[in-house]
């Protein structure tokens, strides 16, 4: 019992507390409120006094008209109380009313108000007392019960003013109904009477509680509301977009300033009630004075109808324009990005807005639209696609935007257009020497001089498309030409227009061109095929004049007989594929013998190919095949399996030497290559030698380096092959991990007859040896010259006069006989048989 009454206690207090909480809320707007609806108070004078008077006429008890002359009274008294509440309410309701000046208010409206409860009360308690049963007490009680809805309708603002009525109502009433259950012993309608309006008015109370919490939430919320409000303007204003809010029809609903600012429409402008179209005819105009102001505006522009203007756009820009804003709107697209001009360039961002009422209706409110500035955006972009597209030396489109451009080309079937293609892939003749003898940057201005020769072309003829490929190679395509256009006229015109002096860094330089051409119907185009074709054409110009047999030819058409060349060099490209996958590369062996011809130390693995119709192919007749191919690693592993095992079956001493392409060398895969060969075939490592050529300097020879280091690691040697024909780099040959160089045979030309040849082979050799490398001397045919080159003190010689190449066996019998006449003085000539 405790409990509960300390719990009933506890919530009283904490109603208290809230109730007390909800008036301060309530102050201000509860007291306007209670002065309001003046015309409640004579609705309820006129109902005390038919009350009275209902009563009069059933009960002739006079004291009901008493009652009528104090509820006039107390009527009276409250219309001069509002009145003079009246002429200072403006003062009660600014900031200057003080809290005690609304206490002060409250305490008449209290005192008011409890007086006409308590008449309407004693008139209820009167009747119930002295005519319970008669109609003249439940008239009265009835307005009793029925003000209680006024109590808490005006006064749920104040808790206590409530209770007061309350307690002024209901307390004559209880003690009218306790006093007539003593006064006729009628016990049960007296006392349940009493007790039947204590929770009437405990109700009373809880309802007005409610009335004010429900009116304070929904206040509190409004309030929250214009807060968040308030916080969504501060946002969107200072948001770095632009943001619009459209009605479903496309008019502005809201815009703010950046959206304002980015479309140039003034501040004194008001865009909310305007179409979307308006607003992008602001922008339109402001594109176009931009577009102006920095001379951005293209000559004919078309003049393009918007909304209700009219403005001039560029015809790229104005294409699709309006039907890209009905696809935001009609919701086709999200993102659409307009160009009003190049200098002013706008996405729109969009997004529907639907309320969802109920699980089955929605209700589609507008657009919400961000809209951003992207002018610099789309010039980054822009730059990005001219970087991707556009080689950085010459300023012409590069290889893979050439590809592109062709094959758009080859996509117009317009009738006007003509039904073949001309391409004409081009090099600079004898560029290198350019470079080695002016220098780098020289070379790089004749790349710069010759792509702007071609710019000269294409403006000549606009659908011309130009590229350079790469180094010193350039092509040019004719995109649609009839079979009655004359393409020597014009390809004759185009080197004339590229073949001429420049001046090169304060030099005149003659750059001539060779170029090879094709002309192939649009519809069968391929372009690989055609830059192949081309490219066999070019070669035909450039071996042409390397004979001097026309040294001003600049270039030829791929005609009928390099048709043939080509379909032949297709043929041997299959052929050589089936070769290779088919194990018909077979490897034969030079020896590199002492120069006293008695001991061979290493031998040579050249490849061989033996073709079904040609015949047996050396290396030169389809290396570089394999090479464009990428077959040249699996020949390469072919060579090194098979001359390591050749090799272990040998004596113990004598090493073998395997070439290694450039392409080898560009991928660390060699190593284990080399490595899984040695195991194999249990070969040491250092009876194993690798040859390179000089053409390593002009493209990866850093990696060549590295792999070459982990070779000589393993215990490899390696050597230079071809030394001093090539692209030497001697301080790129001392980085090397080298061992020794093969003198070439061309060095040995006229050694025997003349002495300048004779001084240039020397020093070769004393160059080598002076670097520390051994040196092997290749292409030895005669006696005469081997005794020439035995003056130089050479470690090694290769060439016909000890032995041509011969099969793994011979070799083997080679090495067997060579110990047979070890001690000998007898120069030994070995098998001469060729293959």
């Amino acid at each position: 019992m405790q409990f509960k009454i300390s719990s009933i206690l506890k919530k009283r207090l904490r109603d208290a507390e809230a109730d007390a909480e909800h008036e301060l809320f309530f102050r201000k707007p509860s007291l306007e409120t209670l002065f309001q609806g003046r015309s409640a108070l004579f609705q309820g004078l006129i109902g005390q006094m038919g009350a009275c008077l209902i009563a009069w006429h059933n009960t002739w008890d006079n004291f009901y008209l008493l009652y009528c002359a104090i509820a006039i009274c107390v009527w009276l008294g409250r219309v001069v109380q509002f009145r003079a509440y009246d002429r200072c309410s403006e003062h009660l309701m600014s900031d200057e009313g003080t809290e005690a000046e609304i206490n002060r208010w409250y305490f008449y409206y209290m005192t008011a108000s409890s007086m006409t409860s308590l008449v309407v009360g004693c008139l209820a308690g009167y009747s119930i007392f002295f005519h319970p049963d008669s109609w003249a007490a439940a008239i009265p009680l009835a307005l009793t019960l029925g003000t209680m809805v006024a109590a808490v309708g005006r006064n749920y603002g104040n808790g206590h003013n409530v209770l007061m009525i309350v307690v002024c109502s209901f307390t004559p009433c209880i003690l009218a109904f306790v006093g007539y259950a003593f006064y006729s012993h009628n016990y049960v309608a007296g006392l349940g009477g009493a007790g039947l309006l204590i929770p009437f008015m405990l109700a009373t109370q809880t309802m007005a509680r409610a009335v004010r919490k429900t009116l304070k939430d929904t206040i509190t919320a409004m309030e929250d509301a214009d807060v968040s409000r308030q916080k969504f303007y501060n946002a969107v204003s200072n948001m770095p977009n632009g943001l619009l809010m459209l009605e479903p029809n496309g008019t502005i609903k809201f815009s703010n300033g950046v959206a304002k600012s980015m479309f140039g429409v003034p501040d004194e402008v008001e865009l909310a009630g305007k179409s979307i179209e308006d607003l992008f005819m602001h922008g339109a105009r402001k594109g176009q004075s931009e577009a102006e102001m920095f001379g951005l505006l293209p000559q004919g522009g078309n003049v393009y109808e918007f909304g209700n203007g009219r403005v001039r756009l560029s015809s790229a820009d104005a294409v699709g324009f309006k039907d890209r804003i009905l696809k935001l709107l009609d919701g086709t697209s999200k993102t659409e990005t307009l160009k009003f001009s190049d200098a002013f360039q706008i996405e729109f961002t969009i997004r529907q807005e639907t309320s969802d009422n109920s699980h089955r209706h929605h209700r589609q409110d507008g657009y919400v639209v961000v809209c951003e500035d992207v002018t610099e955006r789309v010039h980054q972009q822009e730059k990005i696609r001219y970087s991707a597209n556009i080689d950085g030396l010459s300023d012409i489109p590069n290889r893979s935007h050439m590809r592109e451009l062709v094959e758009e080309a080859r996509g117009i079937r317009a009738k006007s257009r003509g039904p073949n293609i001309a391409l004409c892939v081009f090099d600079v003749d004898k560029f290198k020497d350019i470079n080695d003898t002016l220098g780098h940057a020289a070379g790089d201005e004749v790349i710069r001089a010759v792509a702007a020769s071609m710019k000269q072309l294409k403006r000549q003829t606009p659908n011309l498309i130009i590229s350079r490929l790469g180094g010193d190679e350039f092509v040019f395509v004719l995109p649609h030409i009839a079979d009655s256009f004359d393409v020597g006229s014009f390809m004759d015109n185009a080197f004339k227009t590229i073949c001429k002096q420049y001046d090169i860094l304060d030099k005149s330089v003659d750059v001539r061109c060779s170029g090879g051409v094709i002309v192939a119907p649009k519809a069968k185009f391929n372009l690989d095929d055609a830059m192949n074709k081309a490219d066999l054409a070019l070669y035909k110009v450039k071996q042409e004049k390397k004979e001097r047999k026309e040294s001003s030819l600049r270039w030829t058409l791929f005609d009928r007989e390099l048709e043939q060349v080509y379909r032949n060099t297709q043929q041997m490209r299959a052929e050589l594929q089936e070769a290779v996958s088919n194990g018909q590369m077979v490897v034969e062996y030079q020896p590199m013998c002492t120069p006293d011809g008695l001991v061979i130390e290493i031998c040579e693995a050249l490849c061989r190919w033996h073709h079904p119709q040609l015949g047996v192919l050396g290396p030169d007749n389809f290396i570089g095949i394999a090479e464009s191919m990428n077959l040249i690693g699996n020949i390469t592993k072919h060579m090194i399996r098979t001359a390591c095992r050749d090799c272990a079956s040998w004596d113990d001493e004598t090493c073998v030497s395997v070439n290694l392409s450039v392409l080898d060398l560009a991928h660390f895969e060699i190593v284990e290559v080399i490595s899984e060969a040695l195991r194999a075939a249990k070969l040491p490592a250092t009876r194993l030698q690798v040859e390179i050529t000089e053409s390593i300097f002009l493209k990866e020879s850093e990696k060549a380096r590295q792999i070459l280091t982990t070779l000589k690691n393993m215990g490899v040697k390696t050597a230079i092959d071809d030394f001093g024909t090539g692209y030497s780099n001697l301080a790129m040959i001392s980085a090397l991990p080298l061992d020794k160089v093969k003198v070439d045979r061309a060095f040995l030309r006229d050694i025997t007859t003349s002495e300048r040849p004779r001084r240039l082979f020397d020093a070769i050799v004393s160059l080598g040896k002076n670097m520390g490398l051994g040196i092997v001397v290749e292409g030895v045919e005669n006696t005469d010259q081997l005794e020439q080159i035995n003056k130089t003190g050479v470690n090694l010689i290769q060439g016909y006069l000890f032995g041509k190449p011969m099969k793994s066996h011979e070799i083997r019998d080679a090495l067997i006989t060579k110990k047979a006449s070890a001690g000998s003085n007898v120069i030994s000539i070995v098998s001469r048989n060729a293959h």
